[in-house]
């Protein structure tokens, strides 16, 4: 306790350098200190719960002495502030306005349903006078037009403080977003030999941040040099946003053991010593979007946290369009709850994440039904639009439906009776007004979905629009990926970026310009017309070990057009590395048979059948090419099938394999044609394909 005495100080504190690795950061605060002589405690609060308290270090000044470093996780806040306390109160208010117009509408439908059954006319008798009853037709009219004029002023007064509690809640997110986040602090005691004014040096490393290689290889013309941008698709999701920092890029794994391997006894017929010792976990991404369940909505500031054994591993919160991505989560089995002022709690129990994968994870959130003022599911469901409800009977009308066709499903069950359940039974509500889901049958009014507190369950979509998304159910494994592996082959590597930079603490790519070179190469076609009737340009970068190329992607822009993808496989010992610039229309090529050299012919039990192509390449480029085109000769392994190789131009034959390849340099809009032929002698019953 001795090295923690004396007076506390709670110090400001910026991030001023961060170094990114394959797989996490190494953050540099500076810390403004401004001490008296004497021992003194700084607290740094609102640091990253990623920090890994053994990768601390703190660096004295002069005149500065560390006496010690602790760390603590600092749990969410559950007191109220003044400000949130003025907007629930607002919203109290609201709520009671809400009741009165509720309780209006009520009596309105009353007395809709009375005038309803007097309009009969049954006193009358024939003897009435004609005035008499256009009078009381008069009437009814025009009161039961007046009721109903009332009923939809109070129905767009009811959705106008329902709008206004939603964004007074909205309010109360921003207010709760960090209290209701697990935060880490740093103290730190120090014994100061004079008065000091200077800046502490505060270091550590966090799991959840990391940088992939990608690159752009631009080609204007192939009498041209190659031009290579090297870039990074940096990432973090932190909890805190990088402002301006100094930024290094790092090919080093601080994640990976330093320690020597050991070898141990290998005994046949028992477990594999080194399978738990050499598996390897790696990470993946978890990305989704929250909507309202009511209106589509997208919901910012929702917070989502992922769990493992009740401890908190990932957080972050929605943007603005409802988005989120939590990325590294390492390989395994989490439980993710997701949370937003006003709308119902959702706990996902297992959702699994895969390594160098992403897991989509969407969910749509009900509001909470204890904050309406309501006392039954279908007083609830009325005061979404399209739905009525009768009084006493508690039945529901949808989009003017008859109440019987309207269909009332508790936890999933479809259930008979009224929907007249008390309030304080439900945690959920959901009047589907259309569009009913398939699941729920041929519905022709819409459902009443009520879910109670003791089996709540949610609906849960993914966005059907993505390419990979997947419809998910509540605890089932998500299944919709999309790859994002990397390797490593270049060690110790490390970037500089000149300018500062942000990256936004929100798990989203970044790309950083790291530098751009100019390479002569040599590019070269090559075309294999029996698959592809397209020339395809490469370039051949020699001695490419020295440019420090990392396996990654790399955008193809040929003449300043974007051509595709490609990836960068470093893995080659080749002194010479083969990038692939993708197709060139302005190459034209074409295969096909030659009908004059064509012949068949029947010799006793067999078939002697005479085969030959024509390749027509024509280079409508205003430059000189080479391309190099490939084809073949079939081959036999049965001794009653024989191959003669009668012409080939000139190509090189594999003998063995009976592949043929022409290299060919072809000037400005100049044209060449390539021949081959053979012939095969096989039994007439055999089915071959020449």
């Amino acid at each position: 306790h001795t090295l923690f005495a004396g007076d506390t100080l709670k110090v400001s504190s910026k991030i001023k350098d961060v170094t990114v690795f394959f797989s996490g950061a190494q953050i540099s605060r500076s810390v403004d200190l401004k001490a008296s002589k004497g021992k003194h405690v700084l607290v740094l609060n609102q640091l990253p719960n990623t920090l890994n308290d053994q990768s601390i270090q703190v660096k004295s000044t002069a005149n500065c002495k560390i006496l010690a470093v602790k760390h603590e996780l600092v749990y969410p806040d559950t007191k109220k502030s003044n400000q949130q306390k003025i907007l629930e109160d607002k919203i109290e208010i609201i709520e009671q306005e809400m009741k009165r117009i509720s309780n209006k509408y009520k009596v309105f439908m009353l007395e809709e349903a009375l005038l309803l059954e007097n309009s009969k006319l049954n006193g009358y008798q024939g003897g009435s006078a004609i005035s008499e009853i256009k009078e009381a037709a008069n009437y009814y009219r025009q009161r039961l037009n007046e009721i109903r004029q009332l009923k939809l002023n109070l129905t767009i007064e009811n959705k106008e403080k329902k709008d206004a509690i939603q964004e007074l809640n909205a309010k109360i997110n921003v207010i709760t977003v960090k209290k209701r986040s697990t935060y880490c602090k740093i103290i730190i005691s120090i014994d100061c030999i004079e008065a000091i004014n200077d800046d502490l040096r505060i270091s550590y490393y966090i799991s959840s941040a990391a940088w992939t290689p990608n690159y752009d290889f631009r080609v204007d013309e192939i009498t041209e040099p190659l031009s290579i941008v090297y870039k990074a698709e940096v990432y973090q999701s932190s909890g805190e946003n990088w402002d301006k920092v100094n930024l290094k890029l790092s090919t080093n794994n601080p994640s990976l053991s330093g320690e020597k391997p050991e070898l141990v006894n290998w005994v046949l017929g028992k477990p594999d010593p080194y399978q738990k010792a050499n598996s390897y976990l790696g990470s993946g991404t978890l990305k989704g979007r929250i909507l309202d369940v009511e209106n589509g909505d997208p919901l910012s500031l929702a917070s989502i946290i992922v769990f493992s054994d009740n401890q908190i591993i990932r957080e972050t919160i929605t943007d603005t369009e409802g988005n989120y991505m939590i990325k590294p989560i390492p390989e395994g089995y989490y439980k993710v709850k997701i949370s937003s002022v006003g709308y119902l709690i959702h706990s996902e129990p297992r959702v699994k994440i895969n390594d160098r994968e992403i897991t989509f994870f969407d969910h749509v959130m009900g509001a909470d039904v204890d904050a309406l003022p309501e006392r039954s599911a279908a007083a609830v469901a009325s005061i979404t639009g399209g739905v009525q409800t009768s009084e006493g009977s508690g039945d529901i009308s949808i989009r003017g439906s008859r109440s019987d066709n309207a269909y009332y499903y508790i936890d999933g069950i479809k259930v008979r009776g009224s929907s007249n359940l008390p309030k304080s039974a439900l945690q959920e509500v959901h009047a589907i007004t259309g569009g009913v889901p398939a699941n729920y049958g041929d519905v022709t009014g819409g459902t009443l979905n009520m879910f109670d507190r003791g089996s709540f369950q949610t609906n849960q979509w993914t966005n059907e629009n993505r390419s990979l998304g997947k419809r998910q159910k509540s605890n089932i494994e998500s299944e919709a990926y999309i790859s994002n592996s990397l390797k490593s082959s270049v060690a110790n590597l490390e970037y500089k970026i000149d300018e500062p930079y942000t990256i936004p603490s929100d798990g989203k790519d970044y790309s950083i310009k790291i530098k751009e070179i100019k390479l002569p190469v040599d590019y070269t076609y090559y075309s294999v017309p029996k698959l592809d009737e397209d020339a395809f340009l490469t370039a051949e970068l020699p001695n490419w070990t020295a440019l420090n190329l990392l396996p990654g992607k790399s955008n193809i822009y040929y003449q300043g057009t974007y051509i595709g993808e490609s990836n960068i496989e470093t893995q080659s010992t080749s002194d010479t590395l083969s990038i692939s610039l993708g197709r060139d229309q302005n190459i034209f090529l074409k295969r096909e048979g030659n009908k004059e050299l064509f012949d068949k012919r029947v010799t006793g039990n067999y078939i002697k059948e005479t085969i030959a192509w024509d390749i027509t390449i024509r280079n409508n480029k205003n430059v000189k090419i080479k391309i190099i085109i490939e084809d073949q000769f079939p081959i036999s392994n049965r001794k009653s099938i024989e191959i003669e190789r009668l012409d080939y131009s000139g190509a090189k034959l594999n003998e063995k394999t009976g592949k043929l390849s022409w290299e060919i340099v072809l000037n400005a809009n100049e044209k060449k044609d390539l021949k081959f032929n053979y012939l095969v002698k096989y039994p007439k019953n055999s089915n071959i394909n020449l």
